[in-house]
């Protein structure tokens, strides 16, 4: 088998990308895809990547494939990257980067054409510059799936985050999935491509509440899994203010609080979770620790004989 991310010497030391991508696919199910970047070893090192499949007629039918240049799995200082740059032109030294790998249109996505966009992102200074790249693909709920390799992670954690939406026993799945992940990634450096791509696109992208939504949370997972607990704090706080009768926002900023020891301002998000939905026994569990955190002896036993 090829693998999924290979690295050769190029005389191109400018930014370039050319795409692989079947002519048409059916929403729902990955897609195989490769990408190849040619490029000077520092941008292709440091930088991001936006990649927006979007509809030609309608820019609010899209999906996103963000990702670093070698989805993080690349060692420049390596003897082999080192090798291949000892053999490069002196004057045009780079570097060529495959990747082969799967992204996924989701399945409630619009029929159509799409073209892919792309820009680079310095992830330091979040100066960006678009890429000029040509590719398409039919998305046809009648064409015949192509198989594809696994999602890459950024990819997959990115659509299991939102699972968080829809209860506090959601956290099971997505901590079991990205568990799993973790094993692949020793670094889990797919965390801090998740959290800088889509911090730059919230703060730069006007979209639909459901993607601010999707988005907010895969953000906070990834500063969860990273234990940025002020970040995650953060991105929580940002949910609760975007959707303010969902429970389970409050129940995660509560959750957090109590992590970073302030029973305090956990107490203050399980009651918001409460008044909204005051049947959410794993919200009670949370709230008798706050409570007895606080010395509250006789309100954590009260809220342990109503559990």
């Amino acid at each position: 088998d090829r693998p999924l991310v290979e690295v050769t010497a190029s005389t191109d030391n400018s930014l370039s990308l050319t795409v692989e991508v079947p002519a048409a696919s059916p929403p729902g199910v990955p897609v195989p895809v490769t990408y190849k970047w040619a490029g000077d070893r520092r941008l292709l090192e440091s930088g991001m990547v936006l990649l927006t499949w979007e509809n030609e007629n309608d820019p609010i039918s899209f999906w996103i494939h963000d990702r670093r240049i070698g989805m993080g799995a690349i060692d420049f200082q390596s003897d082999m990257a080192q090798g291949l740059l000892a053999k490069s032109s002196p004057a045009q030294p780079g570097f060529e980067v495959i990747e082969r790998t799967a992204t996924f249109p989701p399945a409630d996505l619009q029929p159509g054409k799409y073209l892919l966009k792309a820009t680079y992102l310095n992830p330091i200074t979040e100066e960006t510059k678009p890429i000029d790249i040509s590719s398409a693909i039919a998305i046809d709920p009648q064409a015949a799936a192509t198989p594809a390799p696994e999602l890459d992670l950024a990819t997959q954690l990115r659509r299991t985050a939102p699972k968080m939406a829809e209860s506090i026993q959601g956290l099971e799945p997505v901590f079991a999935q990205t568990a799993r992940i973790n094993q692949y990634d020793a670094k889990q450096d797919y965390l801090q491509q998740v959290e800088s791509t889509l911090s730059y696109r919230l703060r730069n992208q006007q979209v639909s509440q459901q993607k601010q939504s999707d988005w907010l949370y895969a953000i906070a997972l990834s500063r969860v899994l990273q234990q940025d607990v002020n970040g995650a704090i953060e991105s929580f706080s940002q949910i609760t203010e975007l959707e303010p009768a969902n429970p389970y926002g409050y129940a995660y900023l509560g959750f957090v609080h109590l992590y970073d020891w302030q029973p305090k301002l956990a107490d203050a998000a399980l009651d918001s979770a409460t008044a909204i939905n005051p049947n959410i026994p794993e919200v009670k569990t949370l709230q008798r620790a706050a409570a007895a955190m606080q010395g509250k002896l006789i309100k954590a036993w009260q809220l342990f004989q109503s559990s």
